[in-house]
């Protein structure tokens, strides 16, 4: 199967037709999900993405020469504030063939890599946060539906309730 026949989506995931002119670029990310109990409730970390107007987990693309562990700690902090560390080198769930459009015009071919992570520093008072992220929020696991999540966190949140929560994030 060549590039020019995989299907591409937009940040809803409707279907898109990429021109043929135009370039596809490869985009391997990482994506960090930490994890809070409150009482009995279990909380998740997500931003609100600007871009897609869904709640997201922080992360992002990794740069060149930069590993994933340093990519995914950068990320997380640049949209959330939080520096997180991994629980696991391993991710909970790797997505190989994801083709979306970017909000900046670009085509991308991403392989998502999801990590269990926890949160090991608190946002300081005066962290600005990434442009892609129009907030910062915890919310109860019970509320995250398809209707207020973006397409790449339906897959993680599914593993989510069937496998658990390896580490919950203790800070406060």
């Amino acid at each position: 199967m060549t590039f020019s026949s995989h299907e591409f989506k937009d940040h809803l995931g409707a279907r898109i037709t990429r021109p043929k002119e135009a370039p596809i670029v490869w985009r391997p990310s990482v994506y960090g999900i930490a994890a809070r109990k409150v009482g009995s409730r279990t909380d998740i970390l997500f931003i609100d993405n600007n871009y897609c107007r869904r709640l997201t987990f922080p992360g992002g693309g990794v740069e060149v020469a930069e590993s994933m562990v340093d990519a995914l700690k950068r990320e997380v902090v640049e949209e959330s504030g939080y520096g997180v560390e991994l629980s696991s080198a391993d991710p909970m769930l790797i997505i190989e063939n994801s083709f979306f459009l970017r909000f900046d015009g670009t085509y991308n071919h991403a392989i998502l890599m999801f990590f269990h992570v926890y949160v090991v520093s608190l946002p300081a008072d005066d962290h600005v946060l990434d442009p892609e992220s129009a907030g910062v929020e915890w919310v109860p696991l019970s509320k995250v539906d398809c209707s207020n999540v973006a397409i790449m966190c339906k897959e993680p949140i599914k593993r989510l309730l069937q496998r658990g929560i390896p580490r919950y994030s203790t800070i406060w």
